[in-house]
């Protein structure tokens, strides 16, 4: 038996040694133990449920916490937004109006797009006013209403009608040093008659003042203004003039109807009459106005035409001044 090869008692050497045998009561033990559960990838996972809680005796009538409905979500306040929209909406609405009406209202209508108007023969005068009265006096509009007699007590002076812008003074119409025109220059005006002075003198001529001038337009034109010392001897000179008084510069004259003013109050008489230019004699328009205890001739000539937009805007406004 030492006699071996070295090789066959190495590989002995190297043989683990058998496993213990294992005793026939384990082996029932495991025959009859249950086989570990395996989870099925079939069947998800659940979870189990939660431990209940406590018992706590102050809760004992509380409601469920899964029946108290959750807390409404708050609601936008919109009546905010709505009433800051309408505020600015409308501050840049009155902003745009006070805009817009300044734009309008500073530079001067004529200088504003779409408003300009062509340029016509119309005079510019100064600012018309009426003079002040005597202490307890009455304009003749008043006196009208209550008595009847629209007489006026005002400076005769004071309403006549001032030259236009831009006219050139007429200095031969000349007042005396008391600032009143002689009667004996109206009478050389309207060619020495002398029915005319016989009338003046019966019926009370109180004052004349006169004014003329020569505008830019080459019209010249003259006012007188009579006063006398009534109503009724200034509307009978007035209707005597209309058949018998004719300037120098007019010896053609006839009623003019077509020219006519509105406004004129009650008992108030005018008359127009117009003569064309021909040769020898110029354009004339004429106007006799009786307001009251005042008659006022107004005289406008020219060499060739007498606009009558000028005509009745010098009439217009003469009126006014009587009327007060």
């Amino acid at each position: 038996m030492s006699e071996q090869p070295l090789a066959e008692q190495a590989a002995v050497a190297a043989t683990p040694p058998p496993a213990a045998a294992t005793p026939p009561a384990a082996q029932e033990a495991q025959a009859t133990a249950p086989a570990a559960a395996q989870p099925d990838p079939e069947t998800p996972a659940t979870t189990p449920p939660a431990a209940p809680a406590p018992y706590d005796p102050a809760n004992t009538w509380a409601v469920p916490a899964q029946l108290i409905p959750p807390p409404a979500s708050r609601r936008p306040r919109t009546w905010v937004r709505t009433a800051l929209r309408w505020t600015v909406a409308t501050v840049v609405c009155a902003a745009v109006g006070v805009g817009t009406a300044v734009a309008v209202t500073t530079p001067r209508r004529t200088d504003i797009p779409g408003l300009k108007t062509p340029a016509d023969s119309r005079y510019t005068f100064p600012r018309l006013a009426l003079p002040a009265l005597p202490p307890k006096a009455i304009t003749p509009s008043q006196g009208q209403n209550t008595t009847g007699h629209p007489d006026h007590a005002a400076d005769l002076r004071k309403l006549l009608l001032p030259a236009p812008v831009g006219a050139t003074s007429d200095k031969s119409v000349a007042l005396d040093p008391s600032g009143w025109y002689p009667t004996a220059s109206y009478l050389k005006a309207m060619g020495n008659n002398t029915q005319l002075g016989a009338e003046l003198n019966e019926y009370g001529i109180r004052h004349i003042t006169a004014r003329a001038w020569t505008g830019a337009d080459g019209v010249r034109t003259q006012i007188y203004l009579l006063g006398f010392r009534d109503d009724n001897s200034a509307s009978f000179v007035y209707l005597d003039d209309l058949a018998n008084t004719r300037p120098v510069v007019a010896t053609g004259l006839d009623t003019d109807p077509s020219v006519d003013i509105s406004g004129l109050t009650y008992n108030n008489q005018l008359t127009t009459l117009s003569q064309k230019a021909a040769k020898g004699r110029p354009a004339v328009r004429m106007a006799y106005l009786n307001i009251g205890d005042i008659e006022a001739v107004i005289v406008m000539s020219s060499p060739k035409a007498v606009p009558e937009l000028n005509f009745r805007q010098v009439l217009t406004l003469q009126a006014e001044l009587l009327q007060g």
